[in-house]
């Protein structure tokens, strides 16, 4: 699992790239896959990290999995906040909107990520046509704007009703499924960030190329 890996980082570290490498490799093709697939992850959640902290809201992720009931990842969870301030949308009322993607993928059966990212691009691009797809009519949309004044408001407010008649949250195999890949994104990250910290960033790429 990523521990015993993560726990063999320390062992191999400095000058031991090449015993790592093999190491690696001899634990079958599923472990190297899972190990590049971190690193990859790992290289490019660094842009997004540090573009999150720049926002400076703490404990805004952990709101966030809470919001979605721990179903999206936290880098995916990090991606939309990141595009949600780059559309100068206001952070605060993201969990909202993204408890409803997750409600939304679950009852309609698409990706909970996908969800996620309509909403956020929806909003930020103030797309009728793609809060359509989420069940917001472009006519409540309108209607709530007249006393709104202002789409994500407006949205806002659609969304607050729909969660309301939508009543308890209630736990699906959808739900654990989404989770247990939020879960496993979540290990590969850390996992990634772990032989990033012990072999550096150009430590990885050439651990890549020996596990290749």
């Amino acid at each position: 699992g990523g521990g015993s890996i993560a726990g063999m980082l320390q062992v191999f570290g400095g000058n031991m790239m090449t015993k790592a490498a093999e190491y690696i490799a001899g634990l079958g093709s599923e472990v190297v896959q899972v190990t590049m697939q971190s690193m990859q992850l790992a290289r490019e959640a660094e842009g997004v990290t540090n573009a999150f902290a720049r926002l400076n809201e703490p404990g805004l992720l952990d709101n966030l999995k809470e919001a979605t009931h721990g179903t999206v990842s936290e880098l995916e969870l990090m991606k939309a906040a990141v595009k949600f301030e780059d559309f100068k949308l206001p952070v605060e009322e993201l969990g909202t909107m993204l408890a409803f993607a997750q409600q939304k993928a679950k009852d309609t059966g698409q990706s909970v990520d996908y969800m996620v990212d309509s909403i956020v691009t929806g909003l930020g691009r103030k797309s009728l046509m793609i809060l359509d797809n989420l069940g917001i009519s472009a006519a409540q949309v309108k209607d709530k704007m007249k006393e709104a004044g202002d789409m994500t408001k407006a949205v806002g407010e659609i969304i607050r009703e729909e969660m309301a008649k939508a009543g308890e949250y209630v736990d699906t195999t959808s739900d654990q499924m989404s989770r247990a890949n939020a879960k496993l994104e979540d290990e590969m990250l850390a996992l990634g960030r772990a032989m990033q910290d012990t072999f550096g960033i150009s430590g990885v790429d050439e651990l890549a190329t020996k596990i290749k």
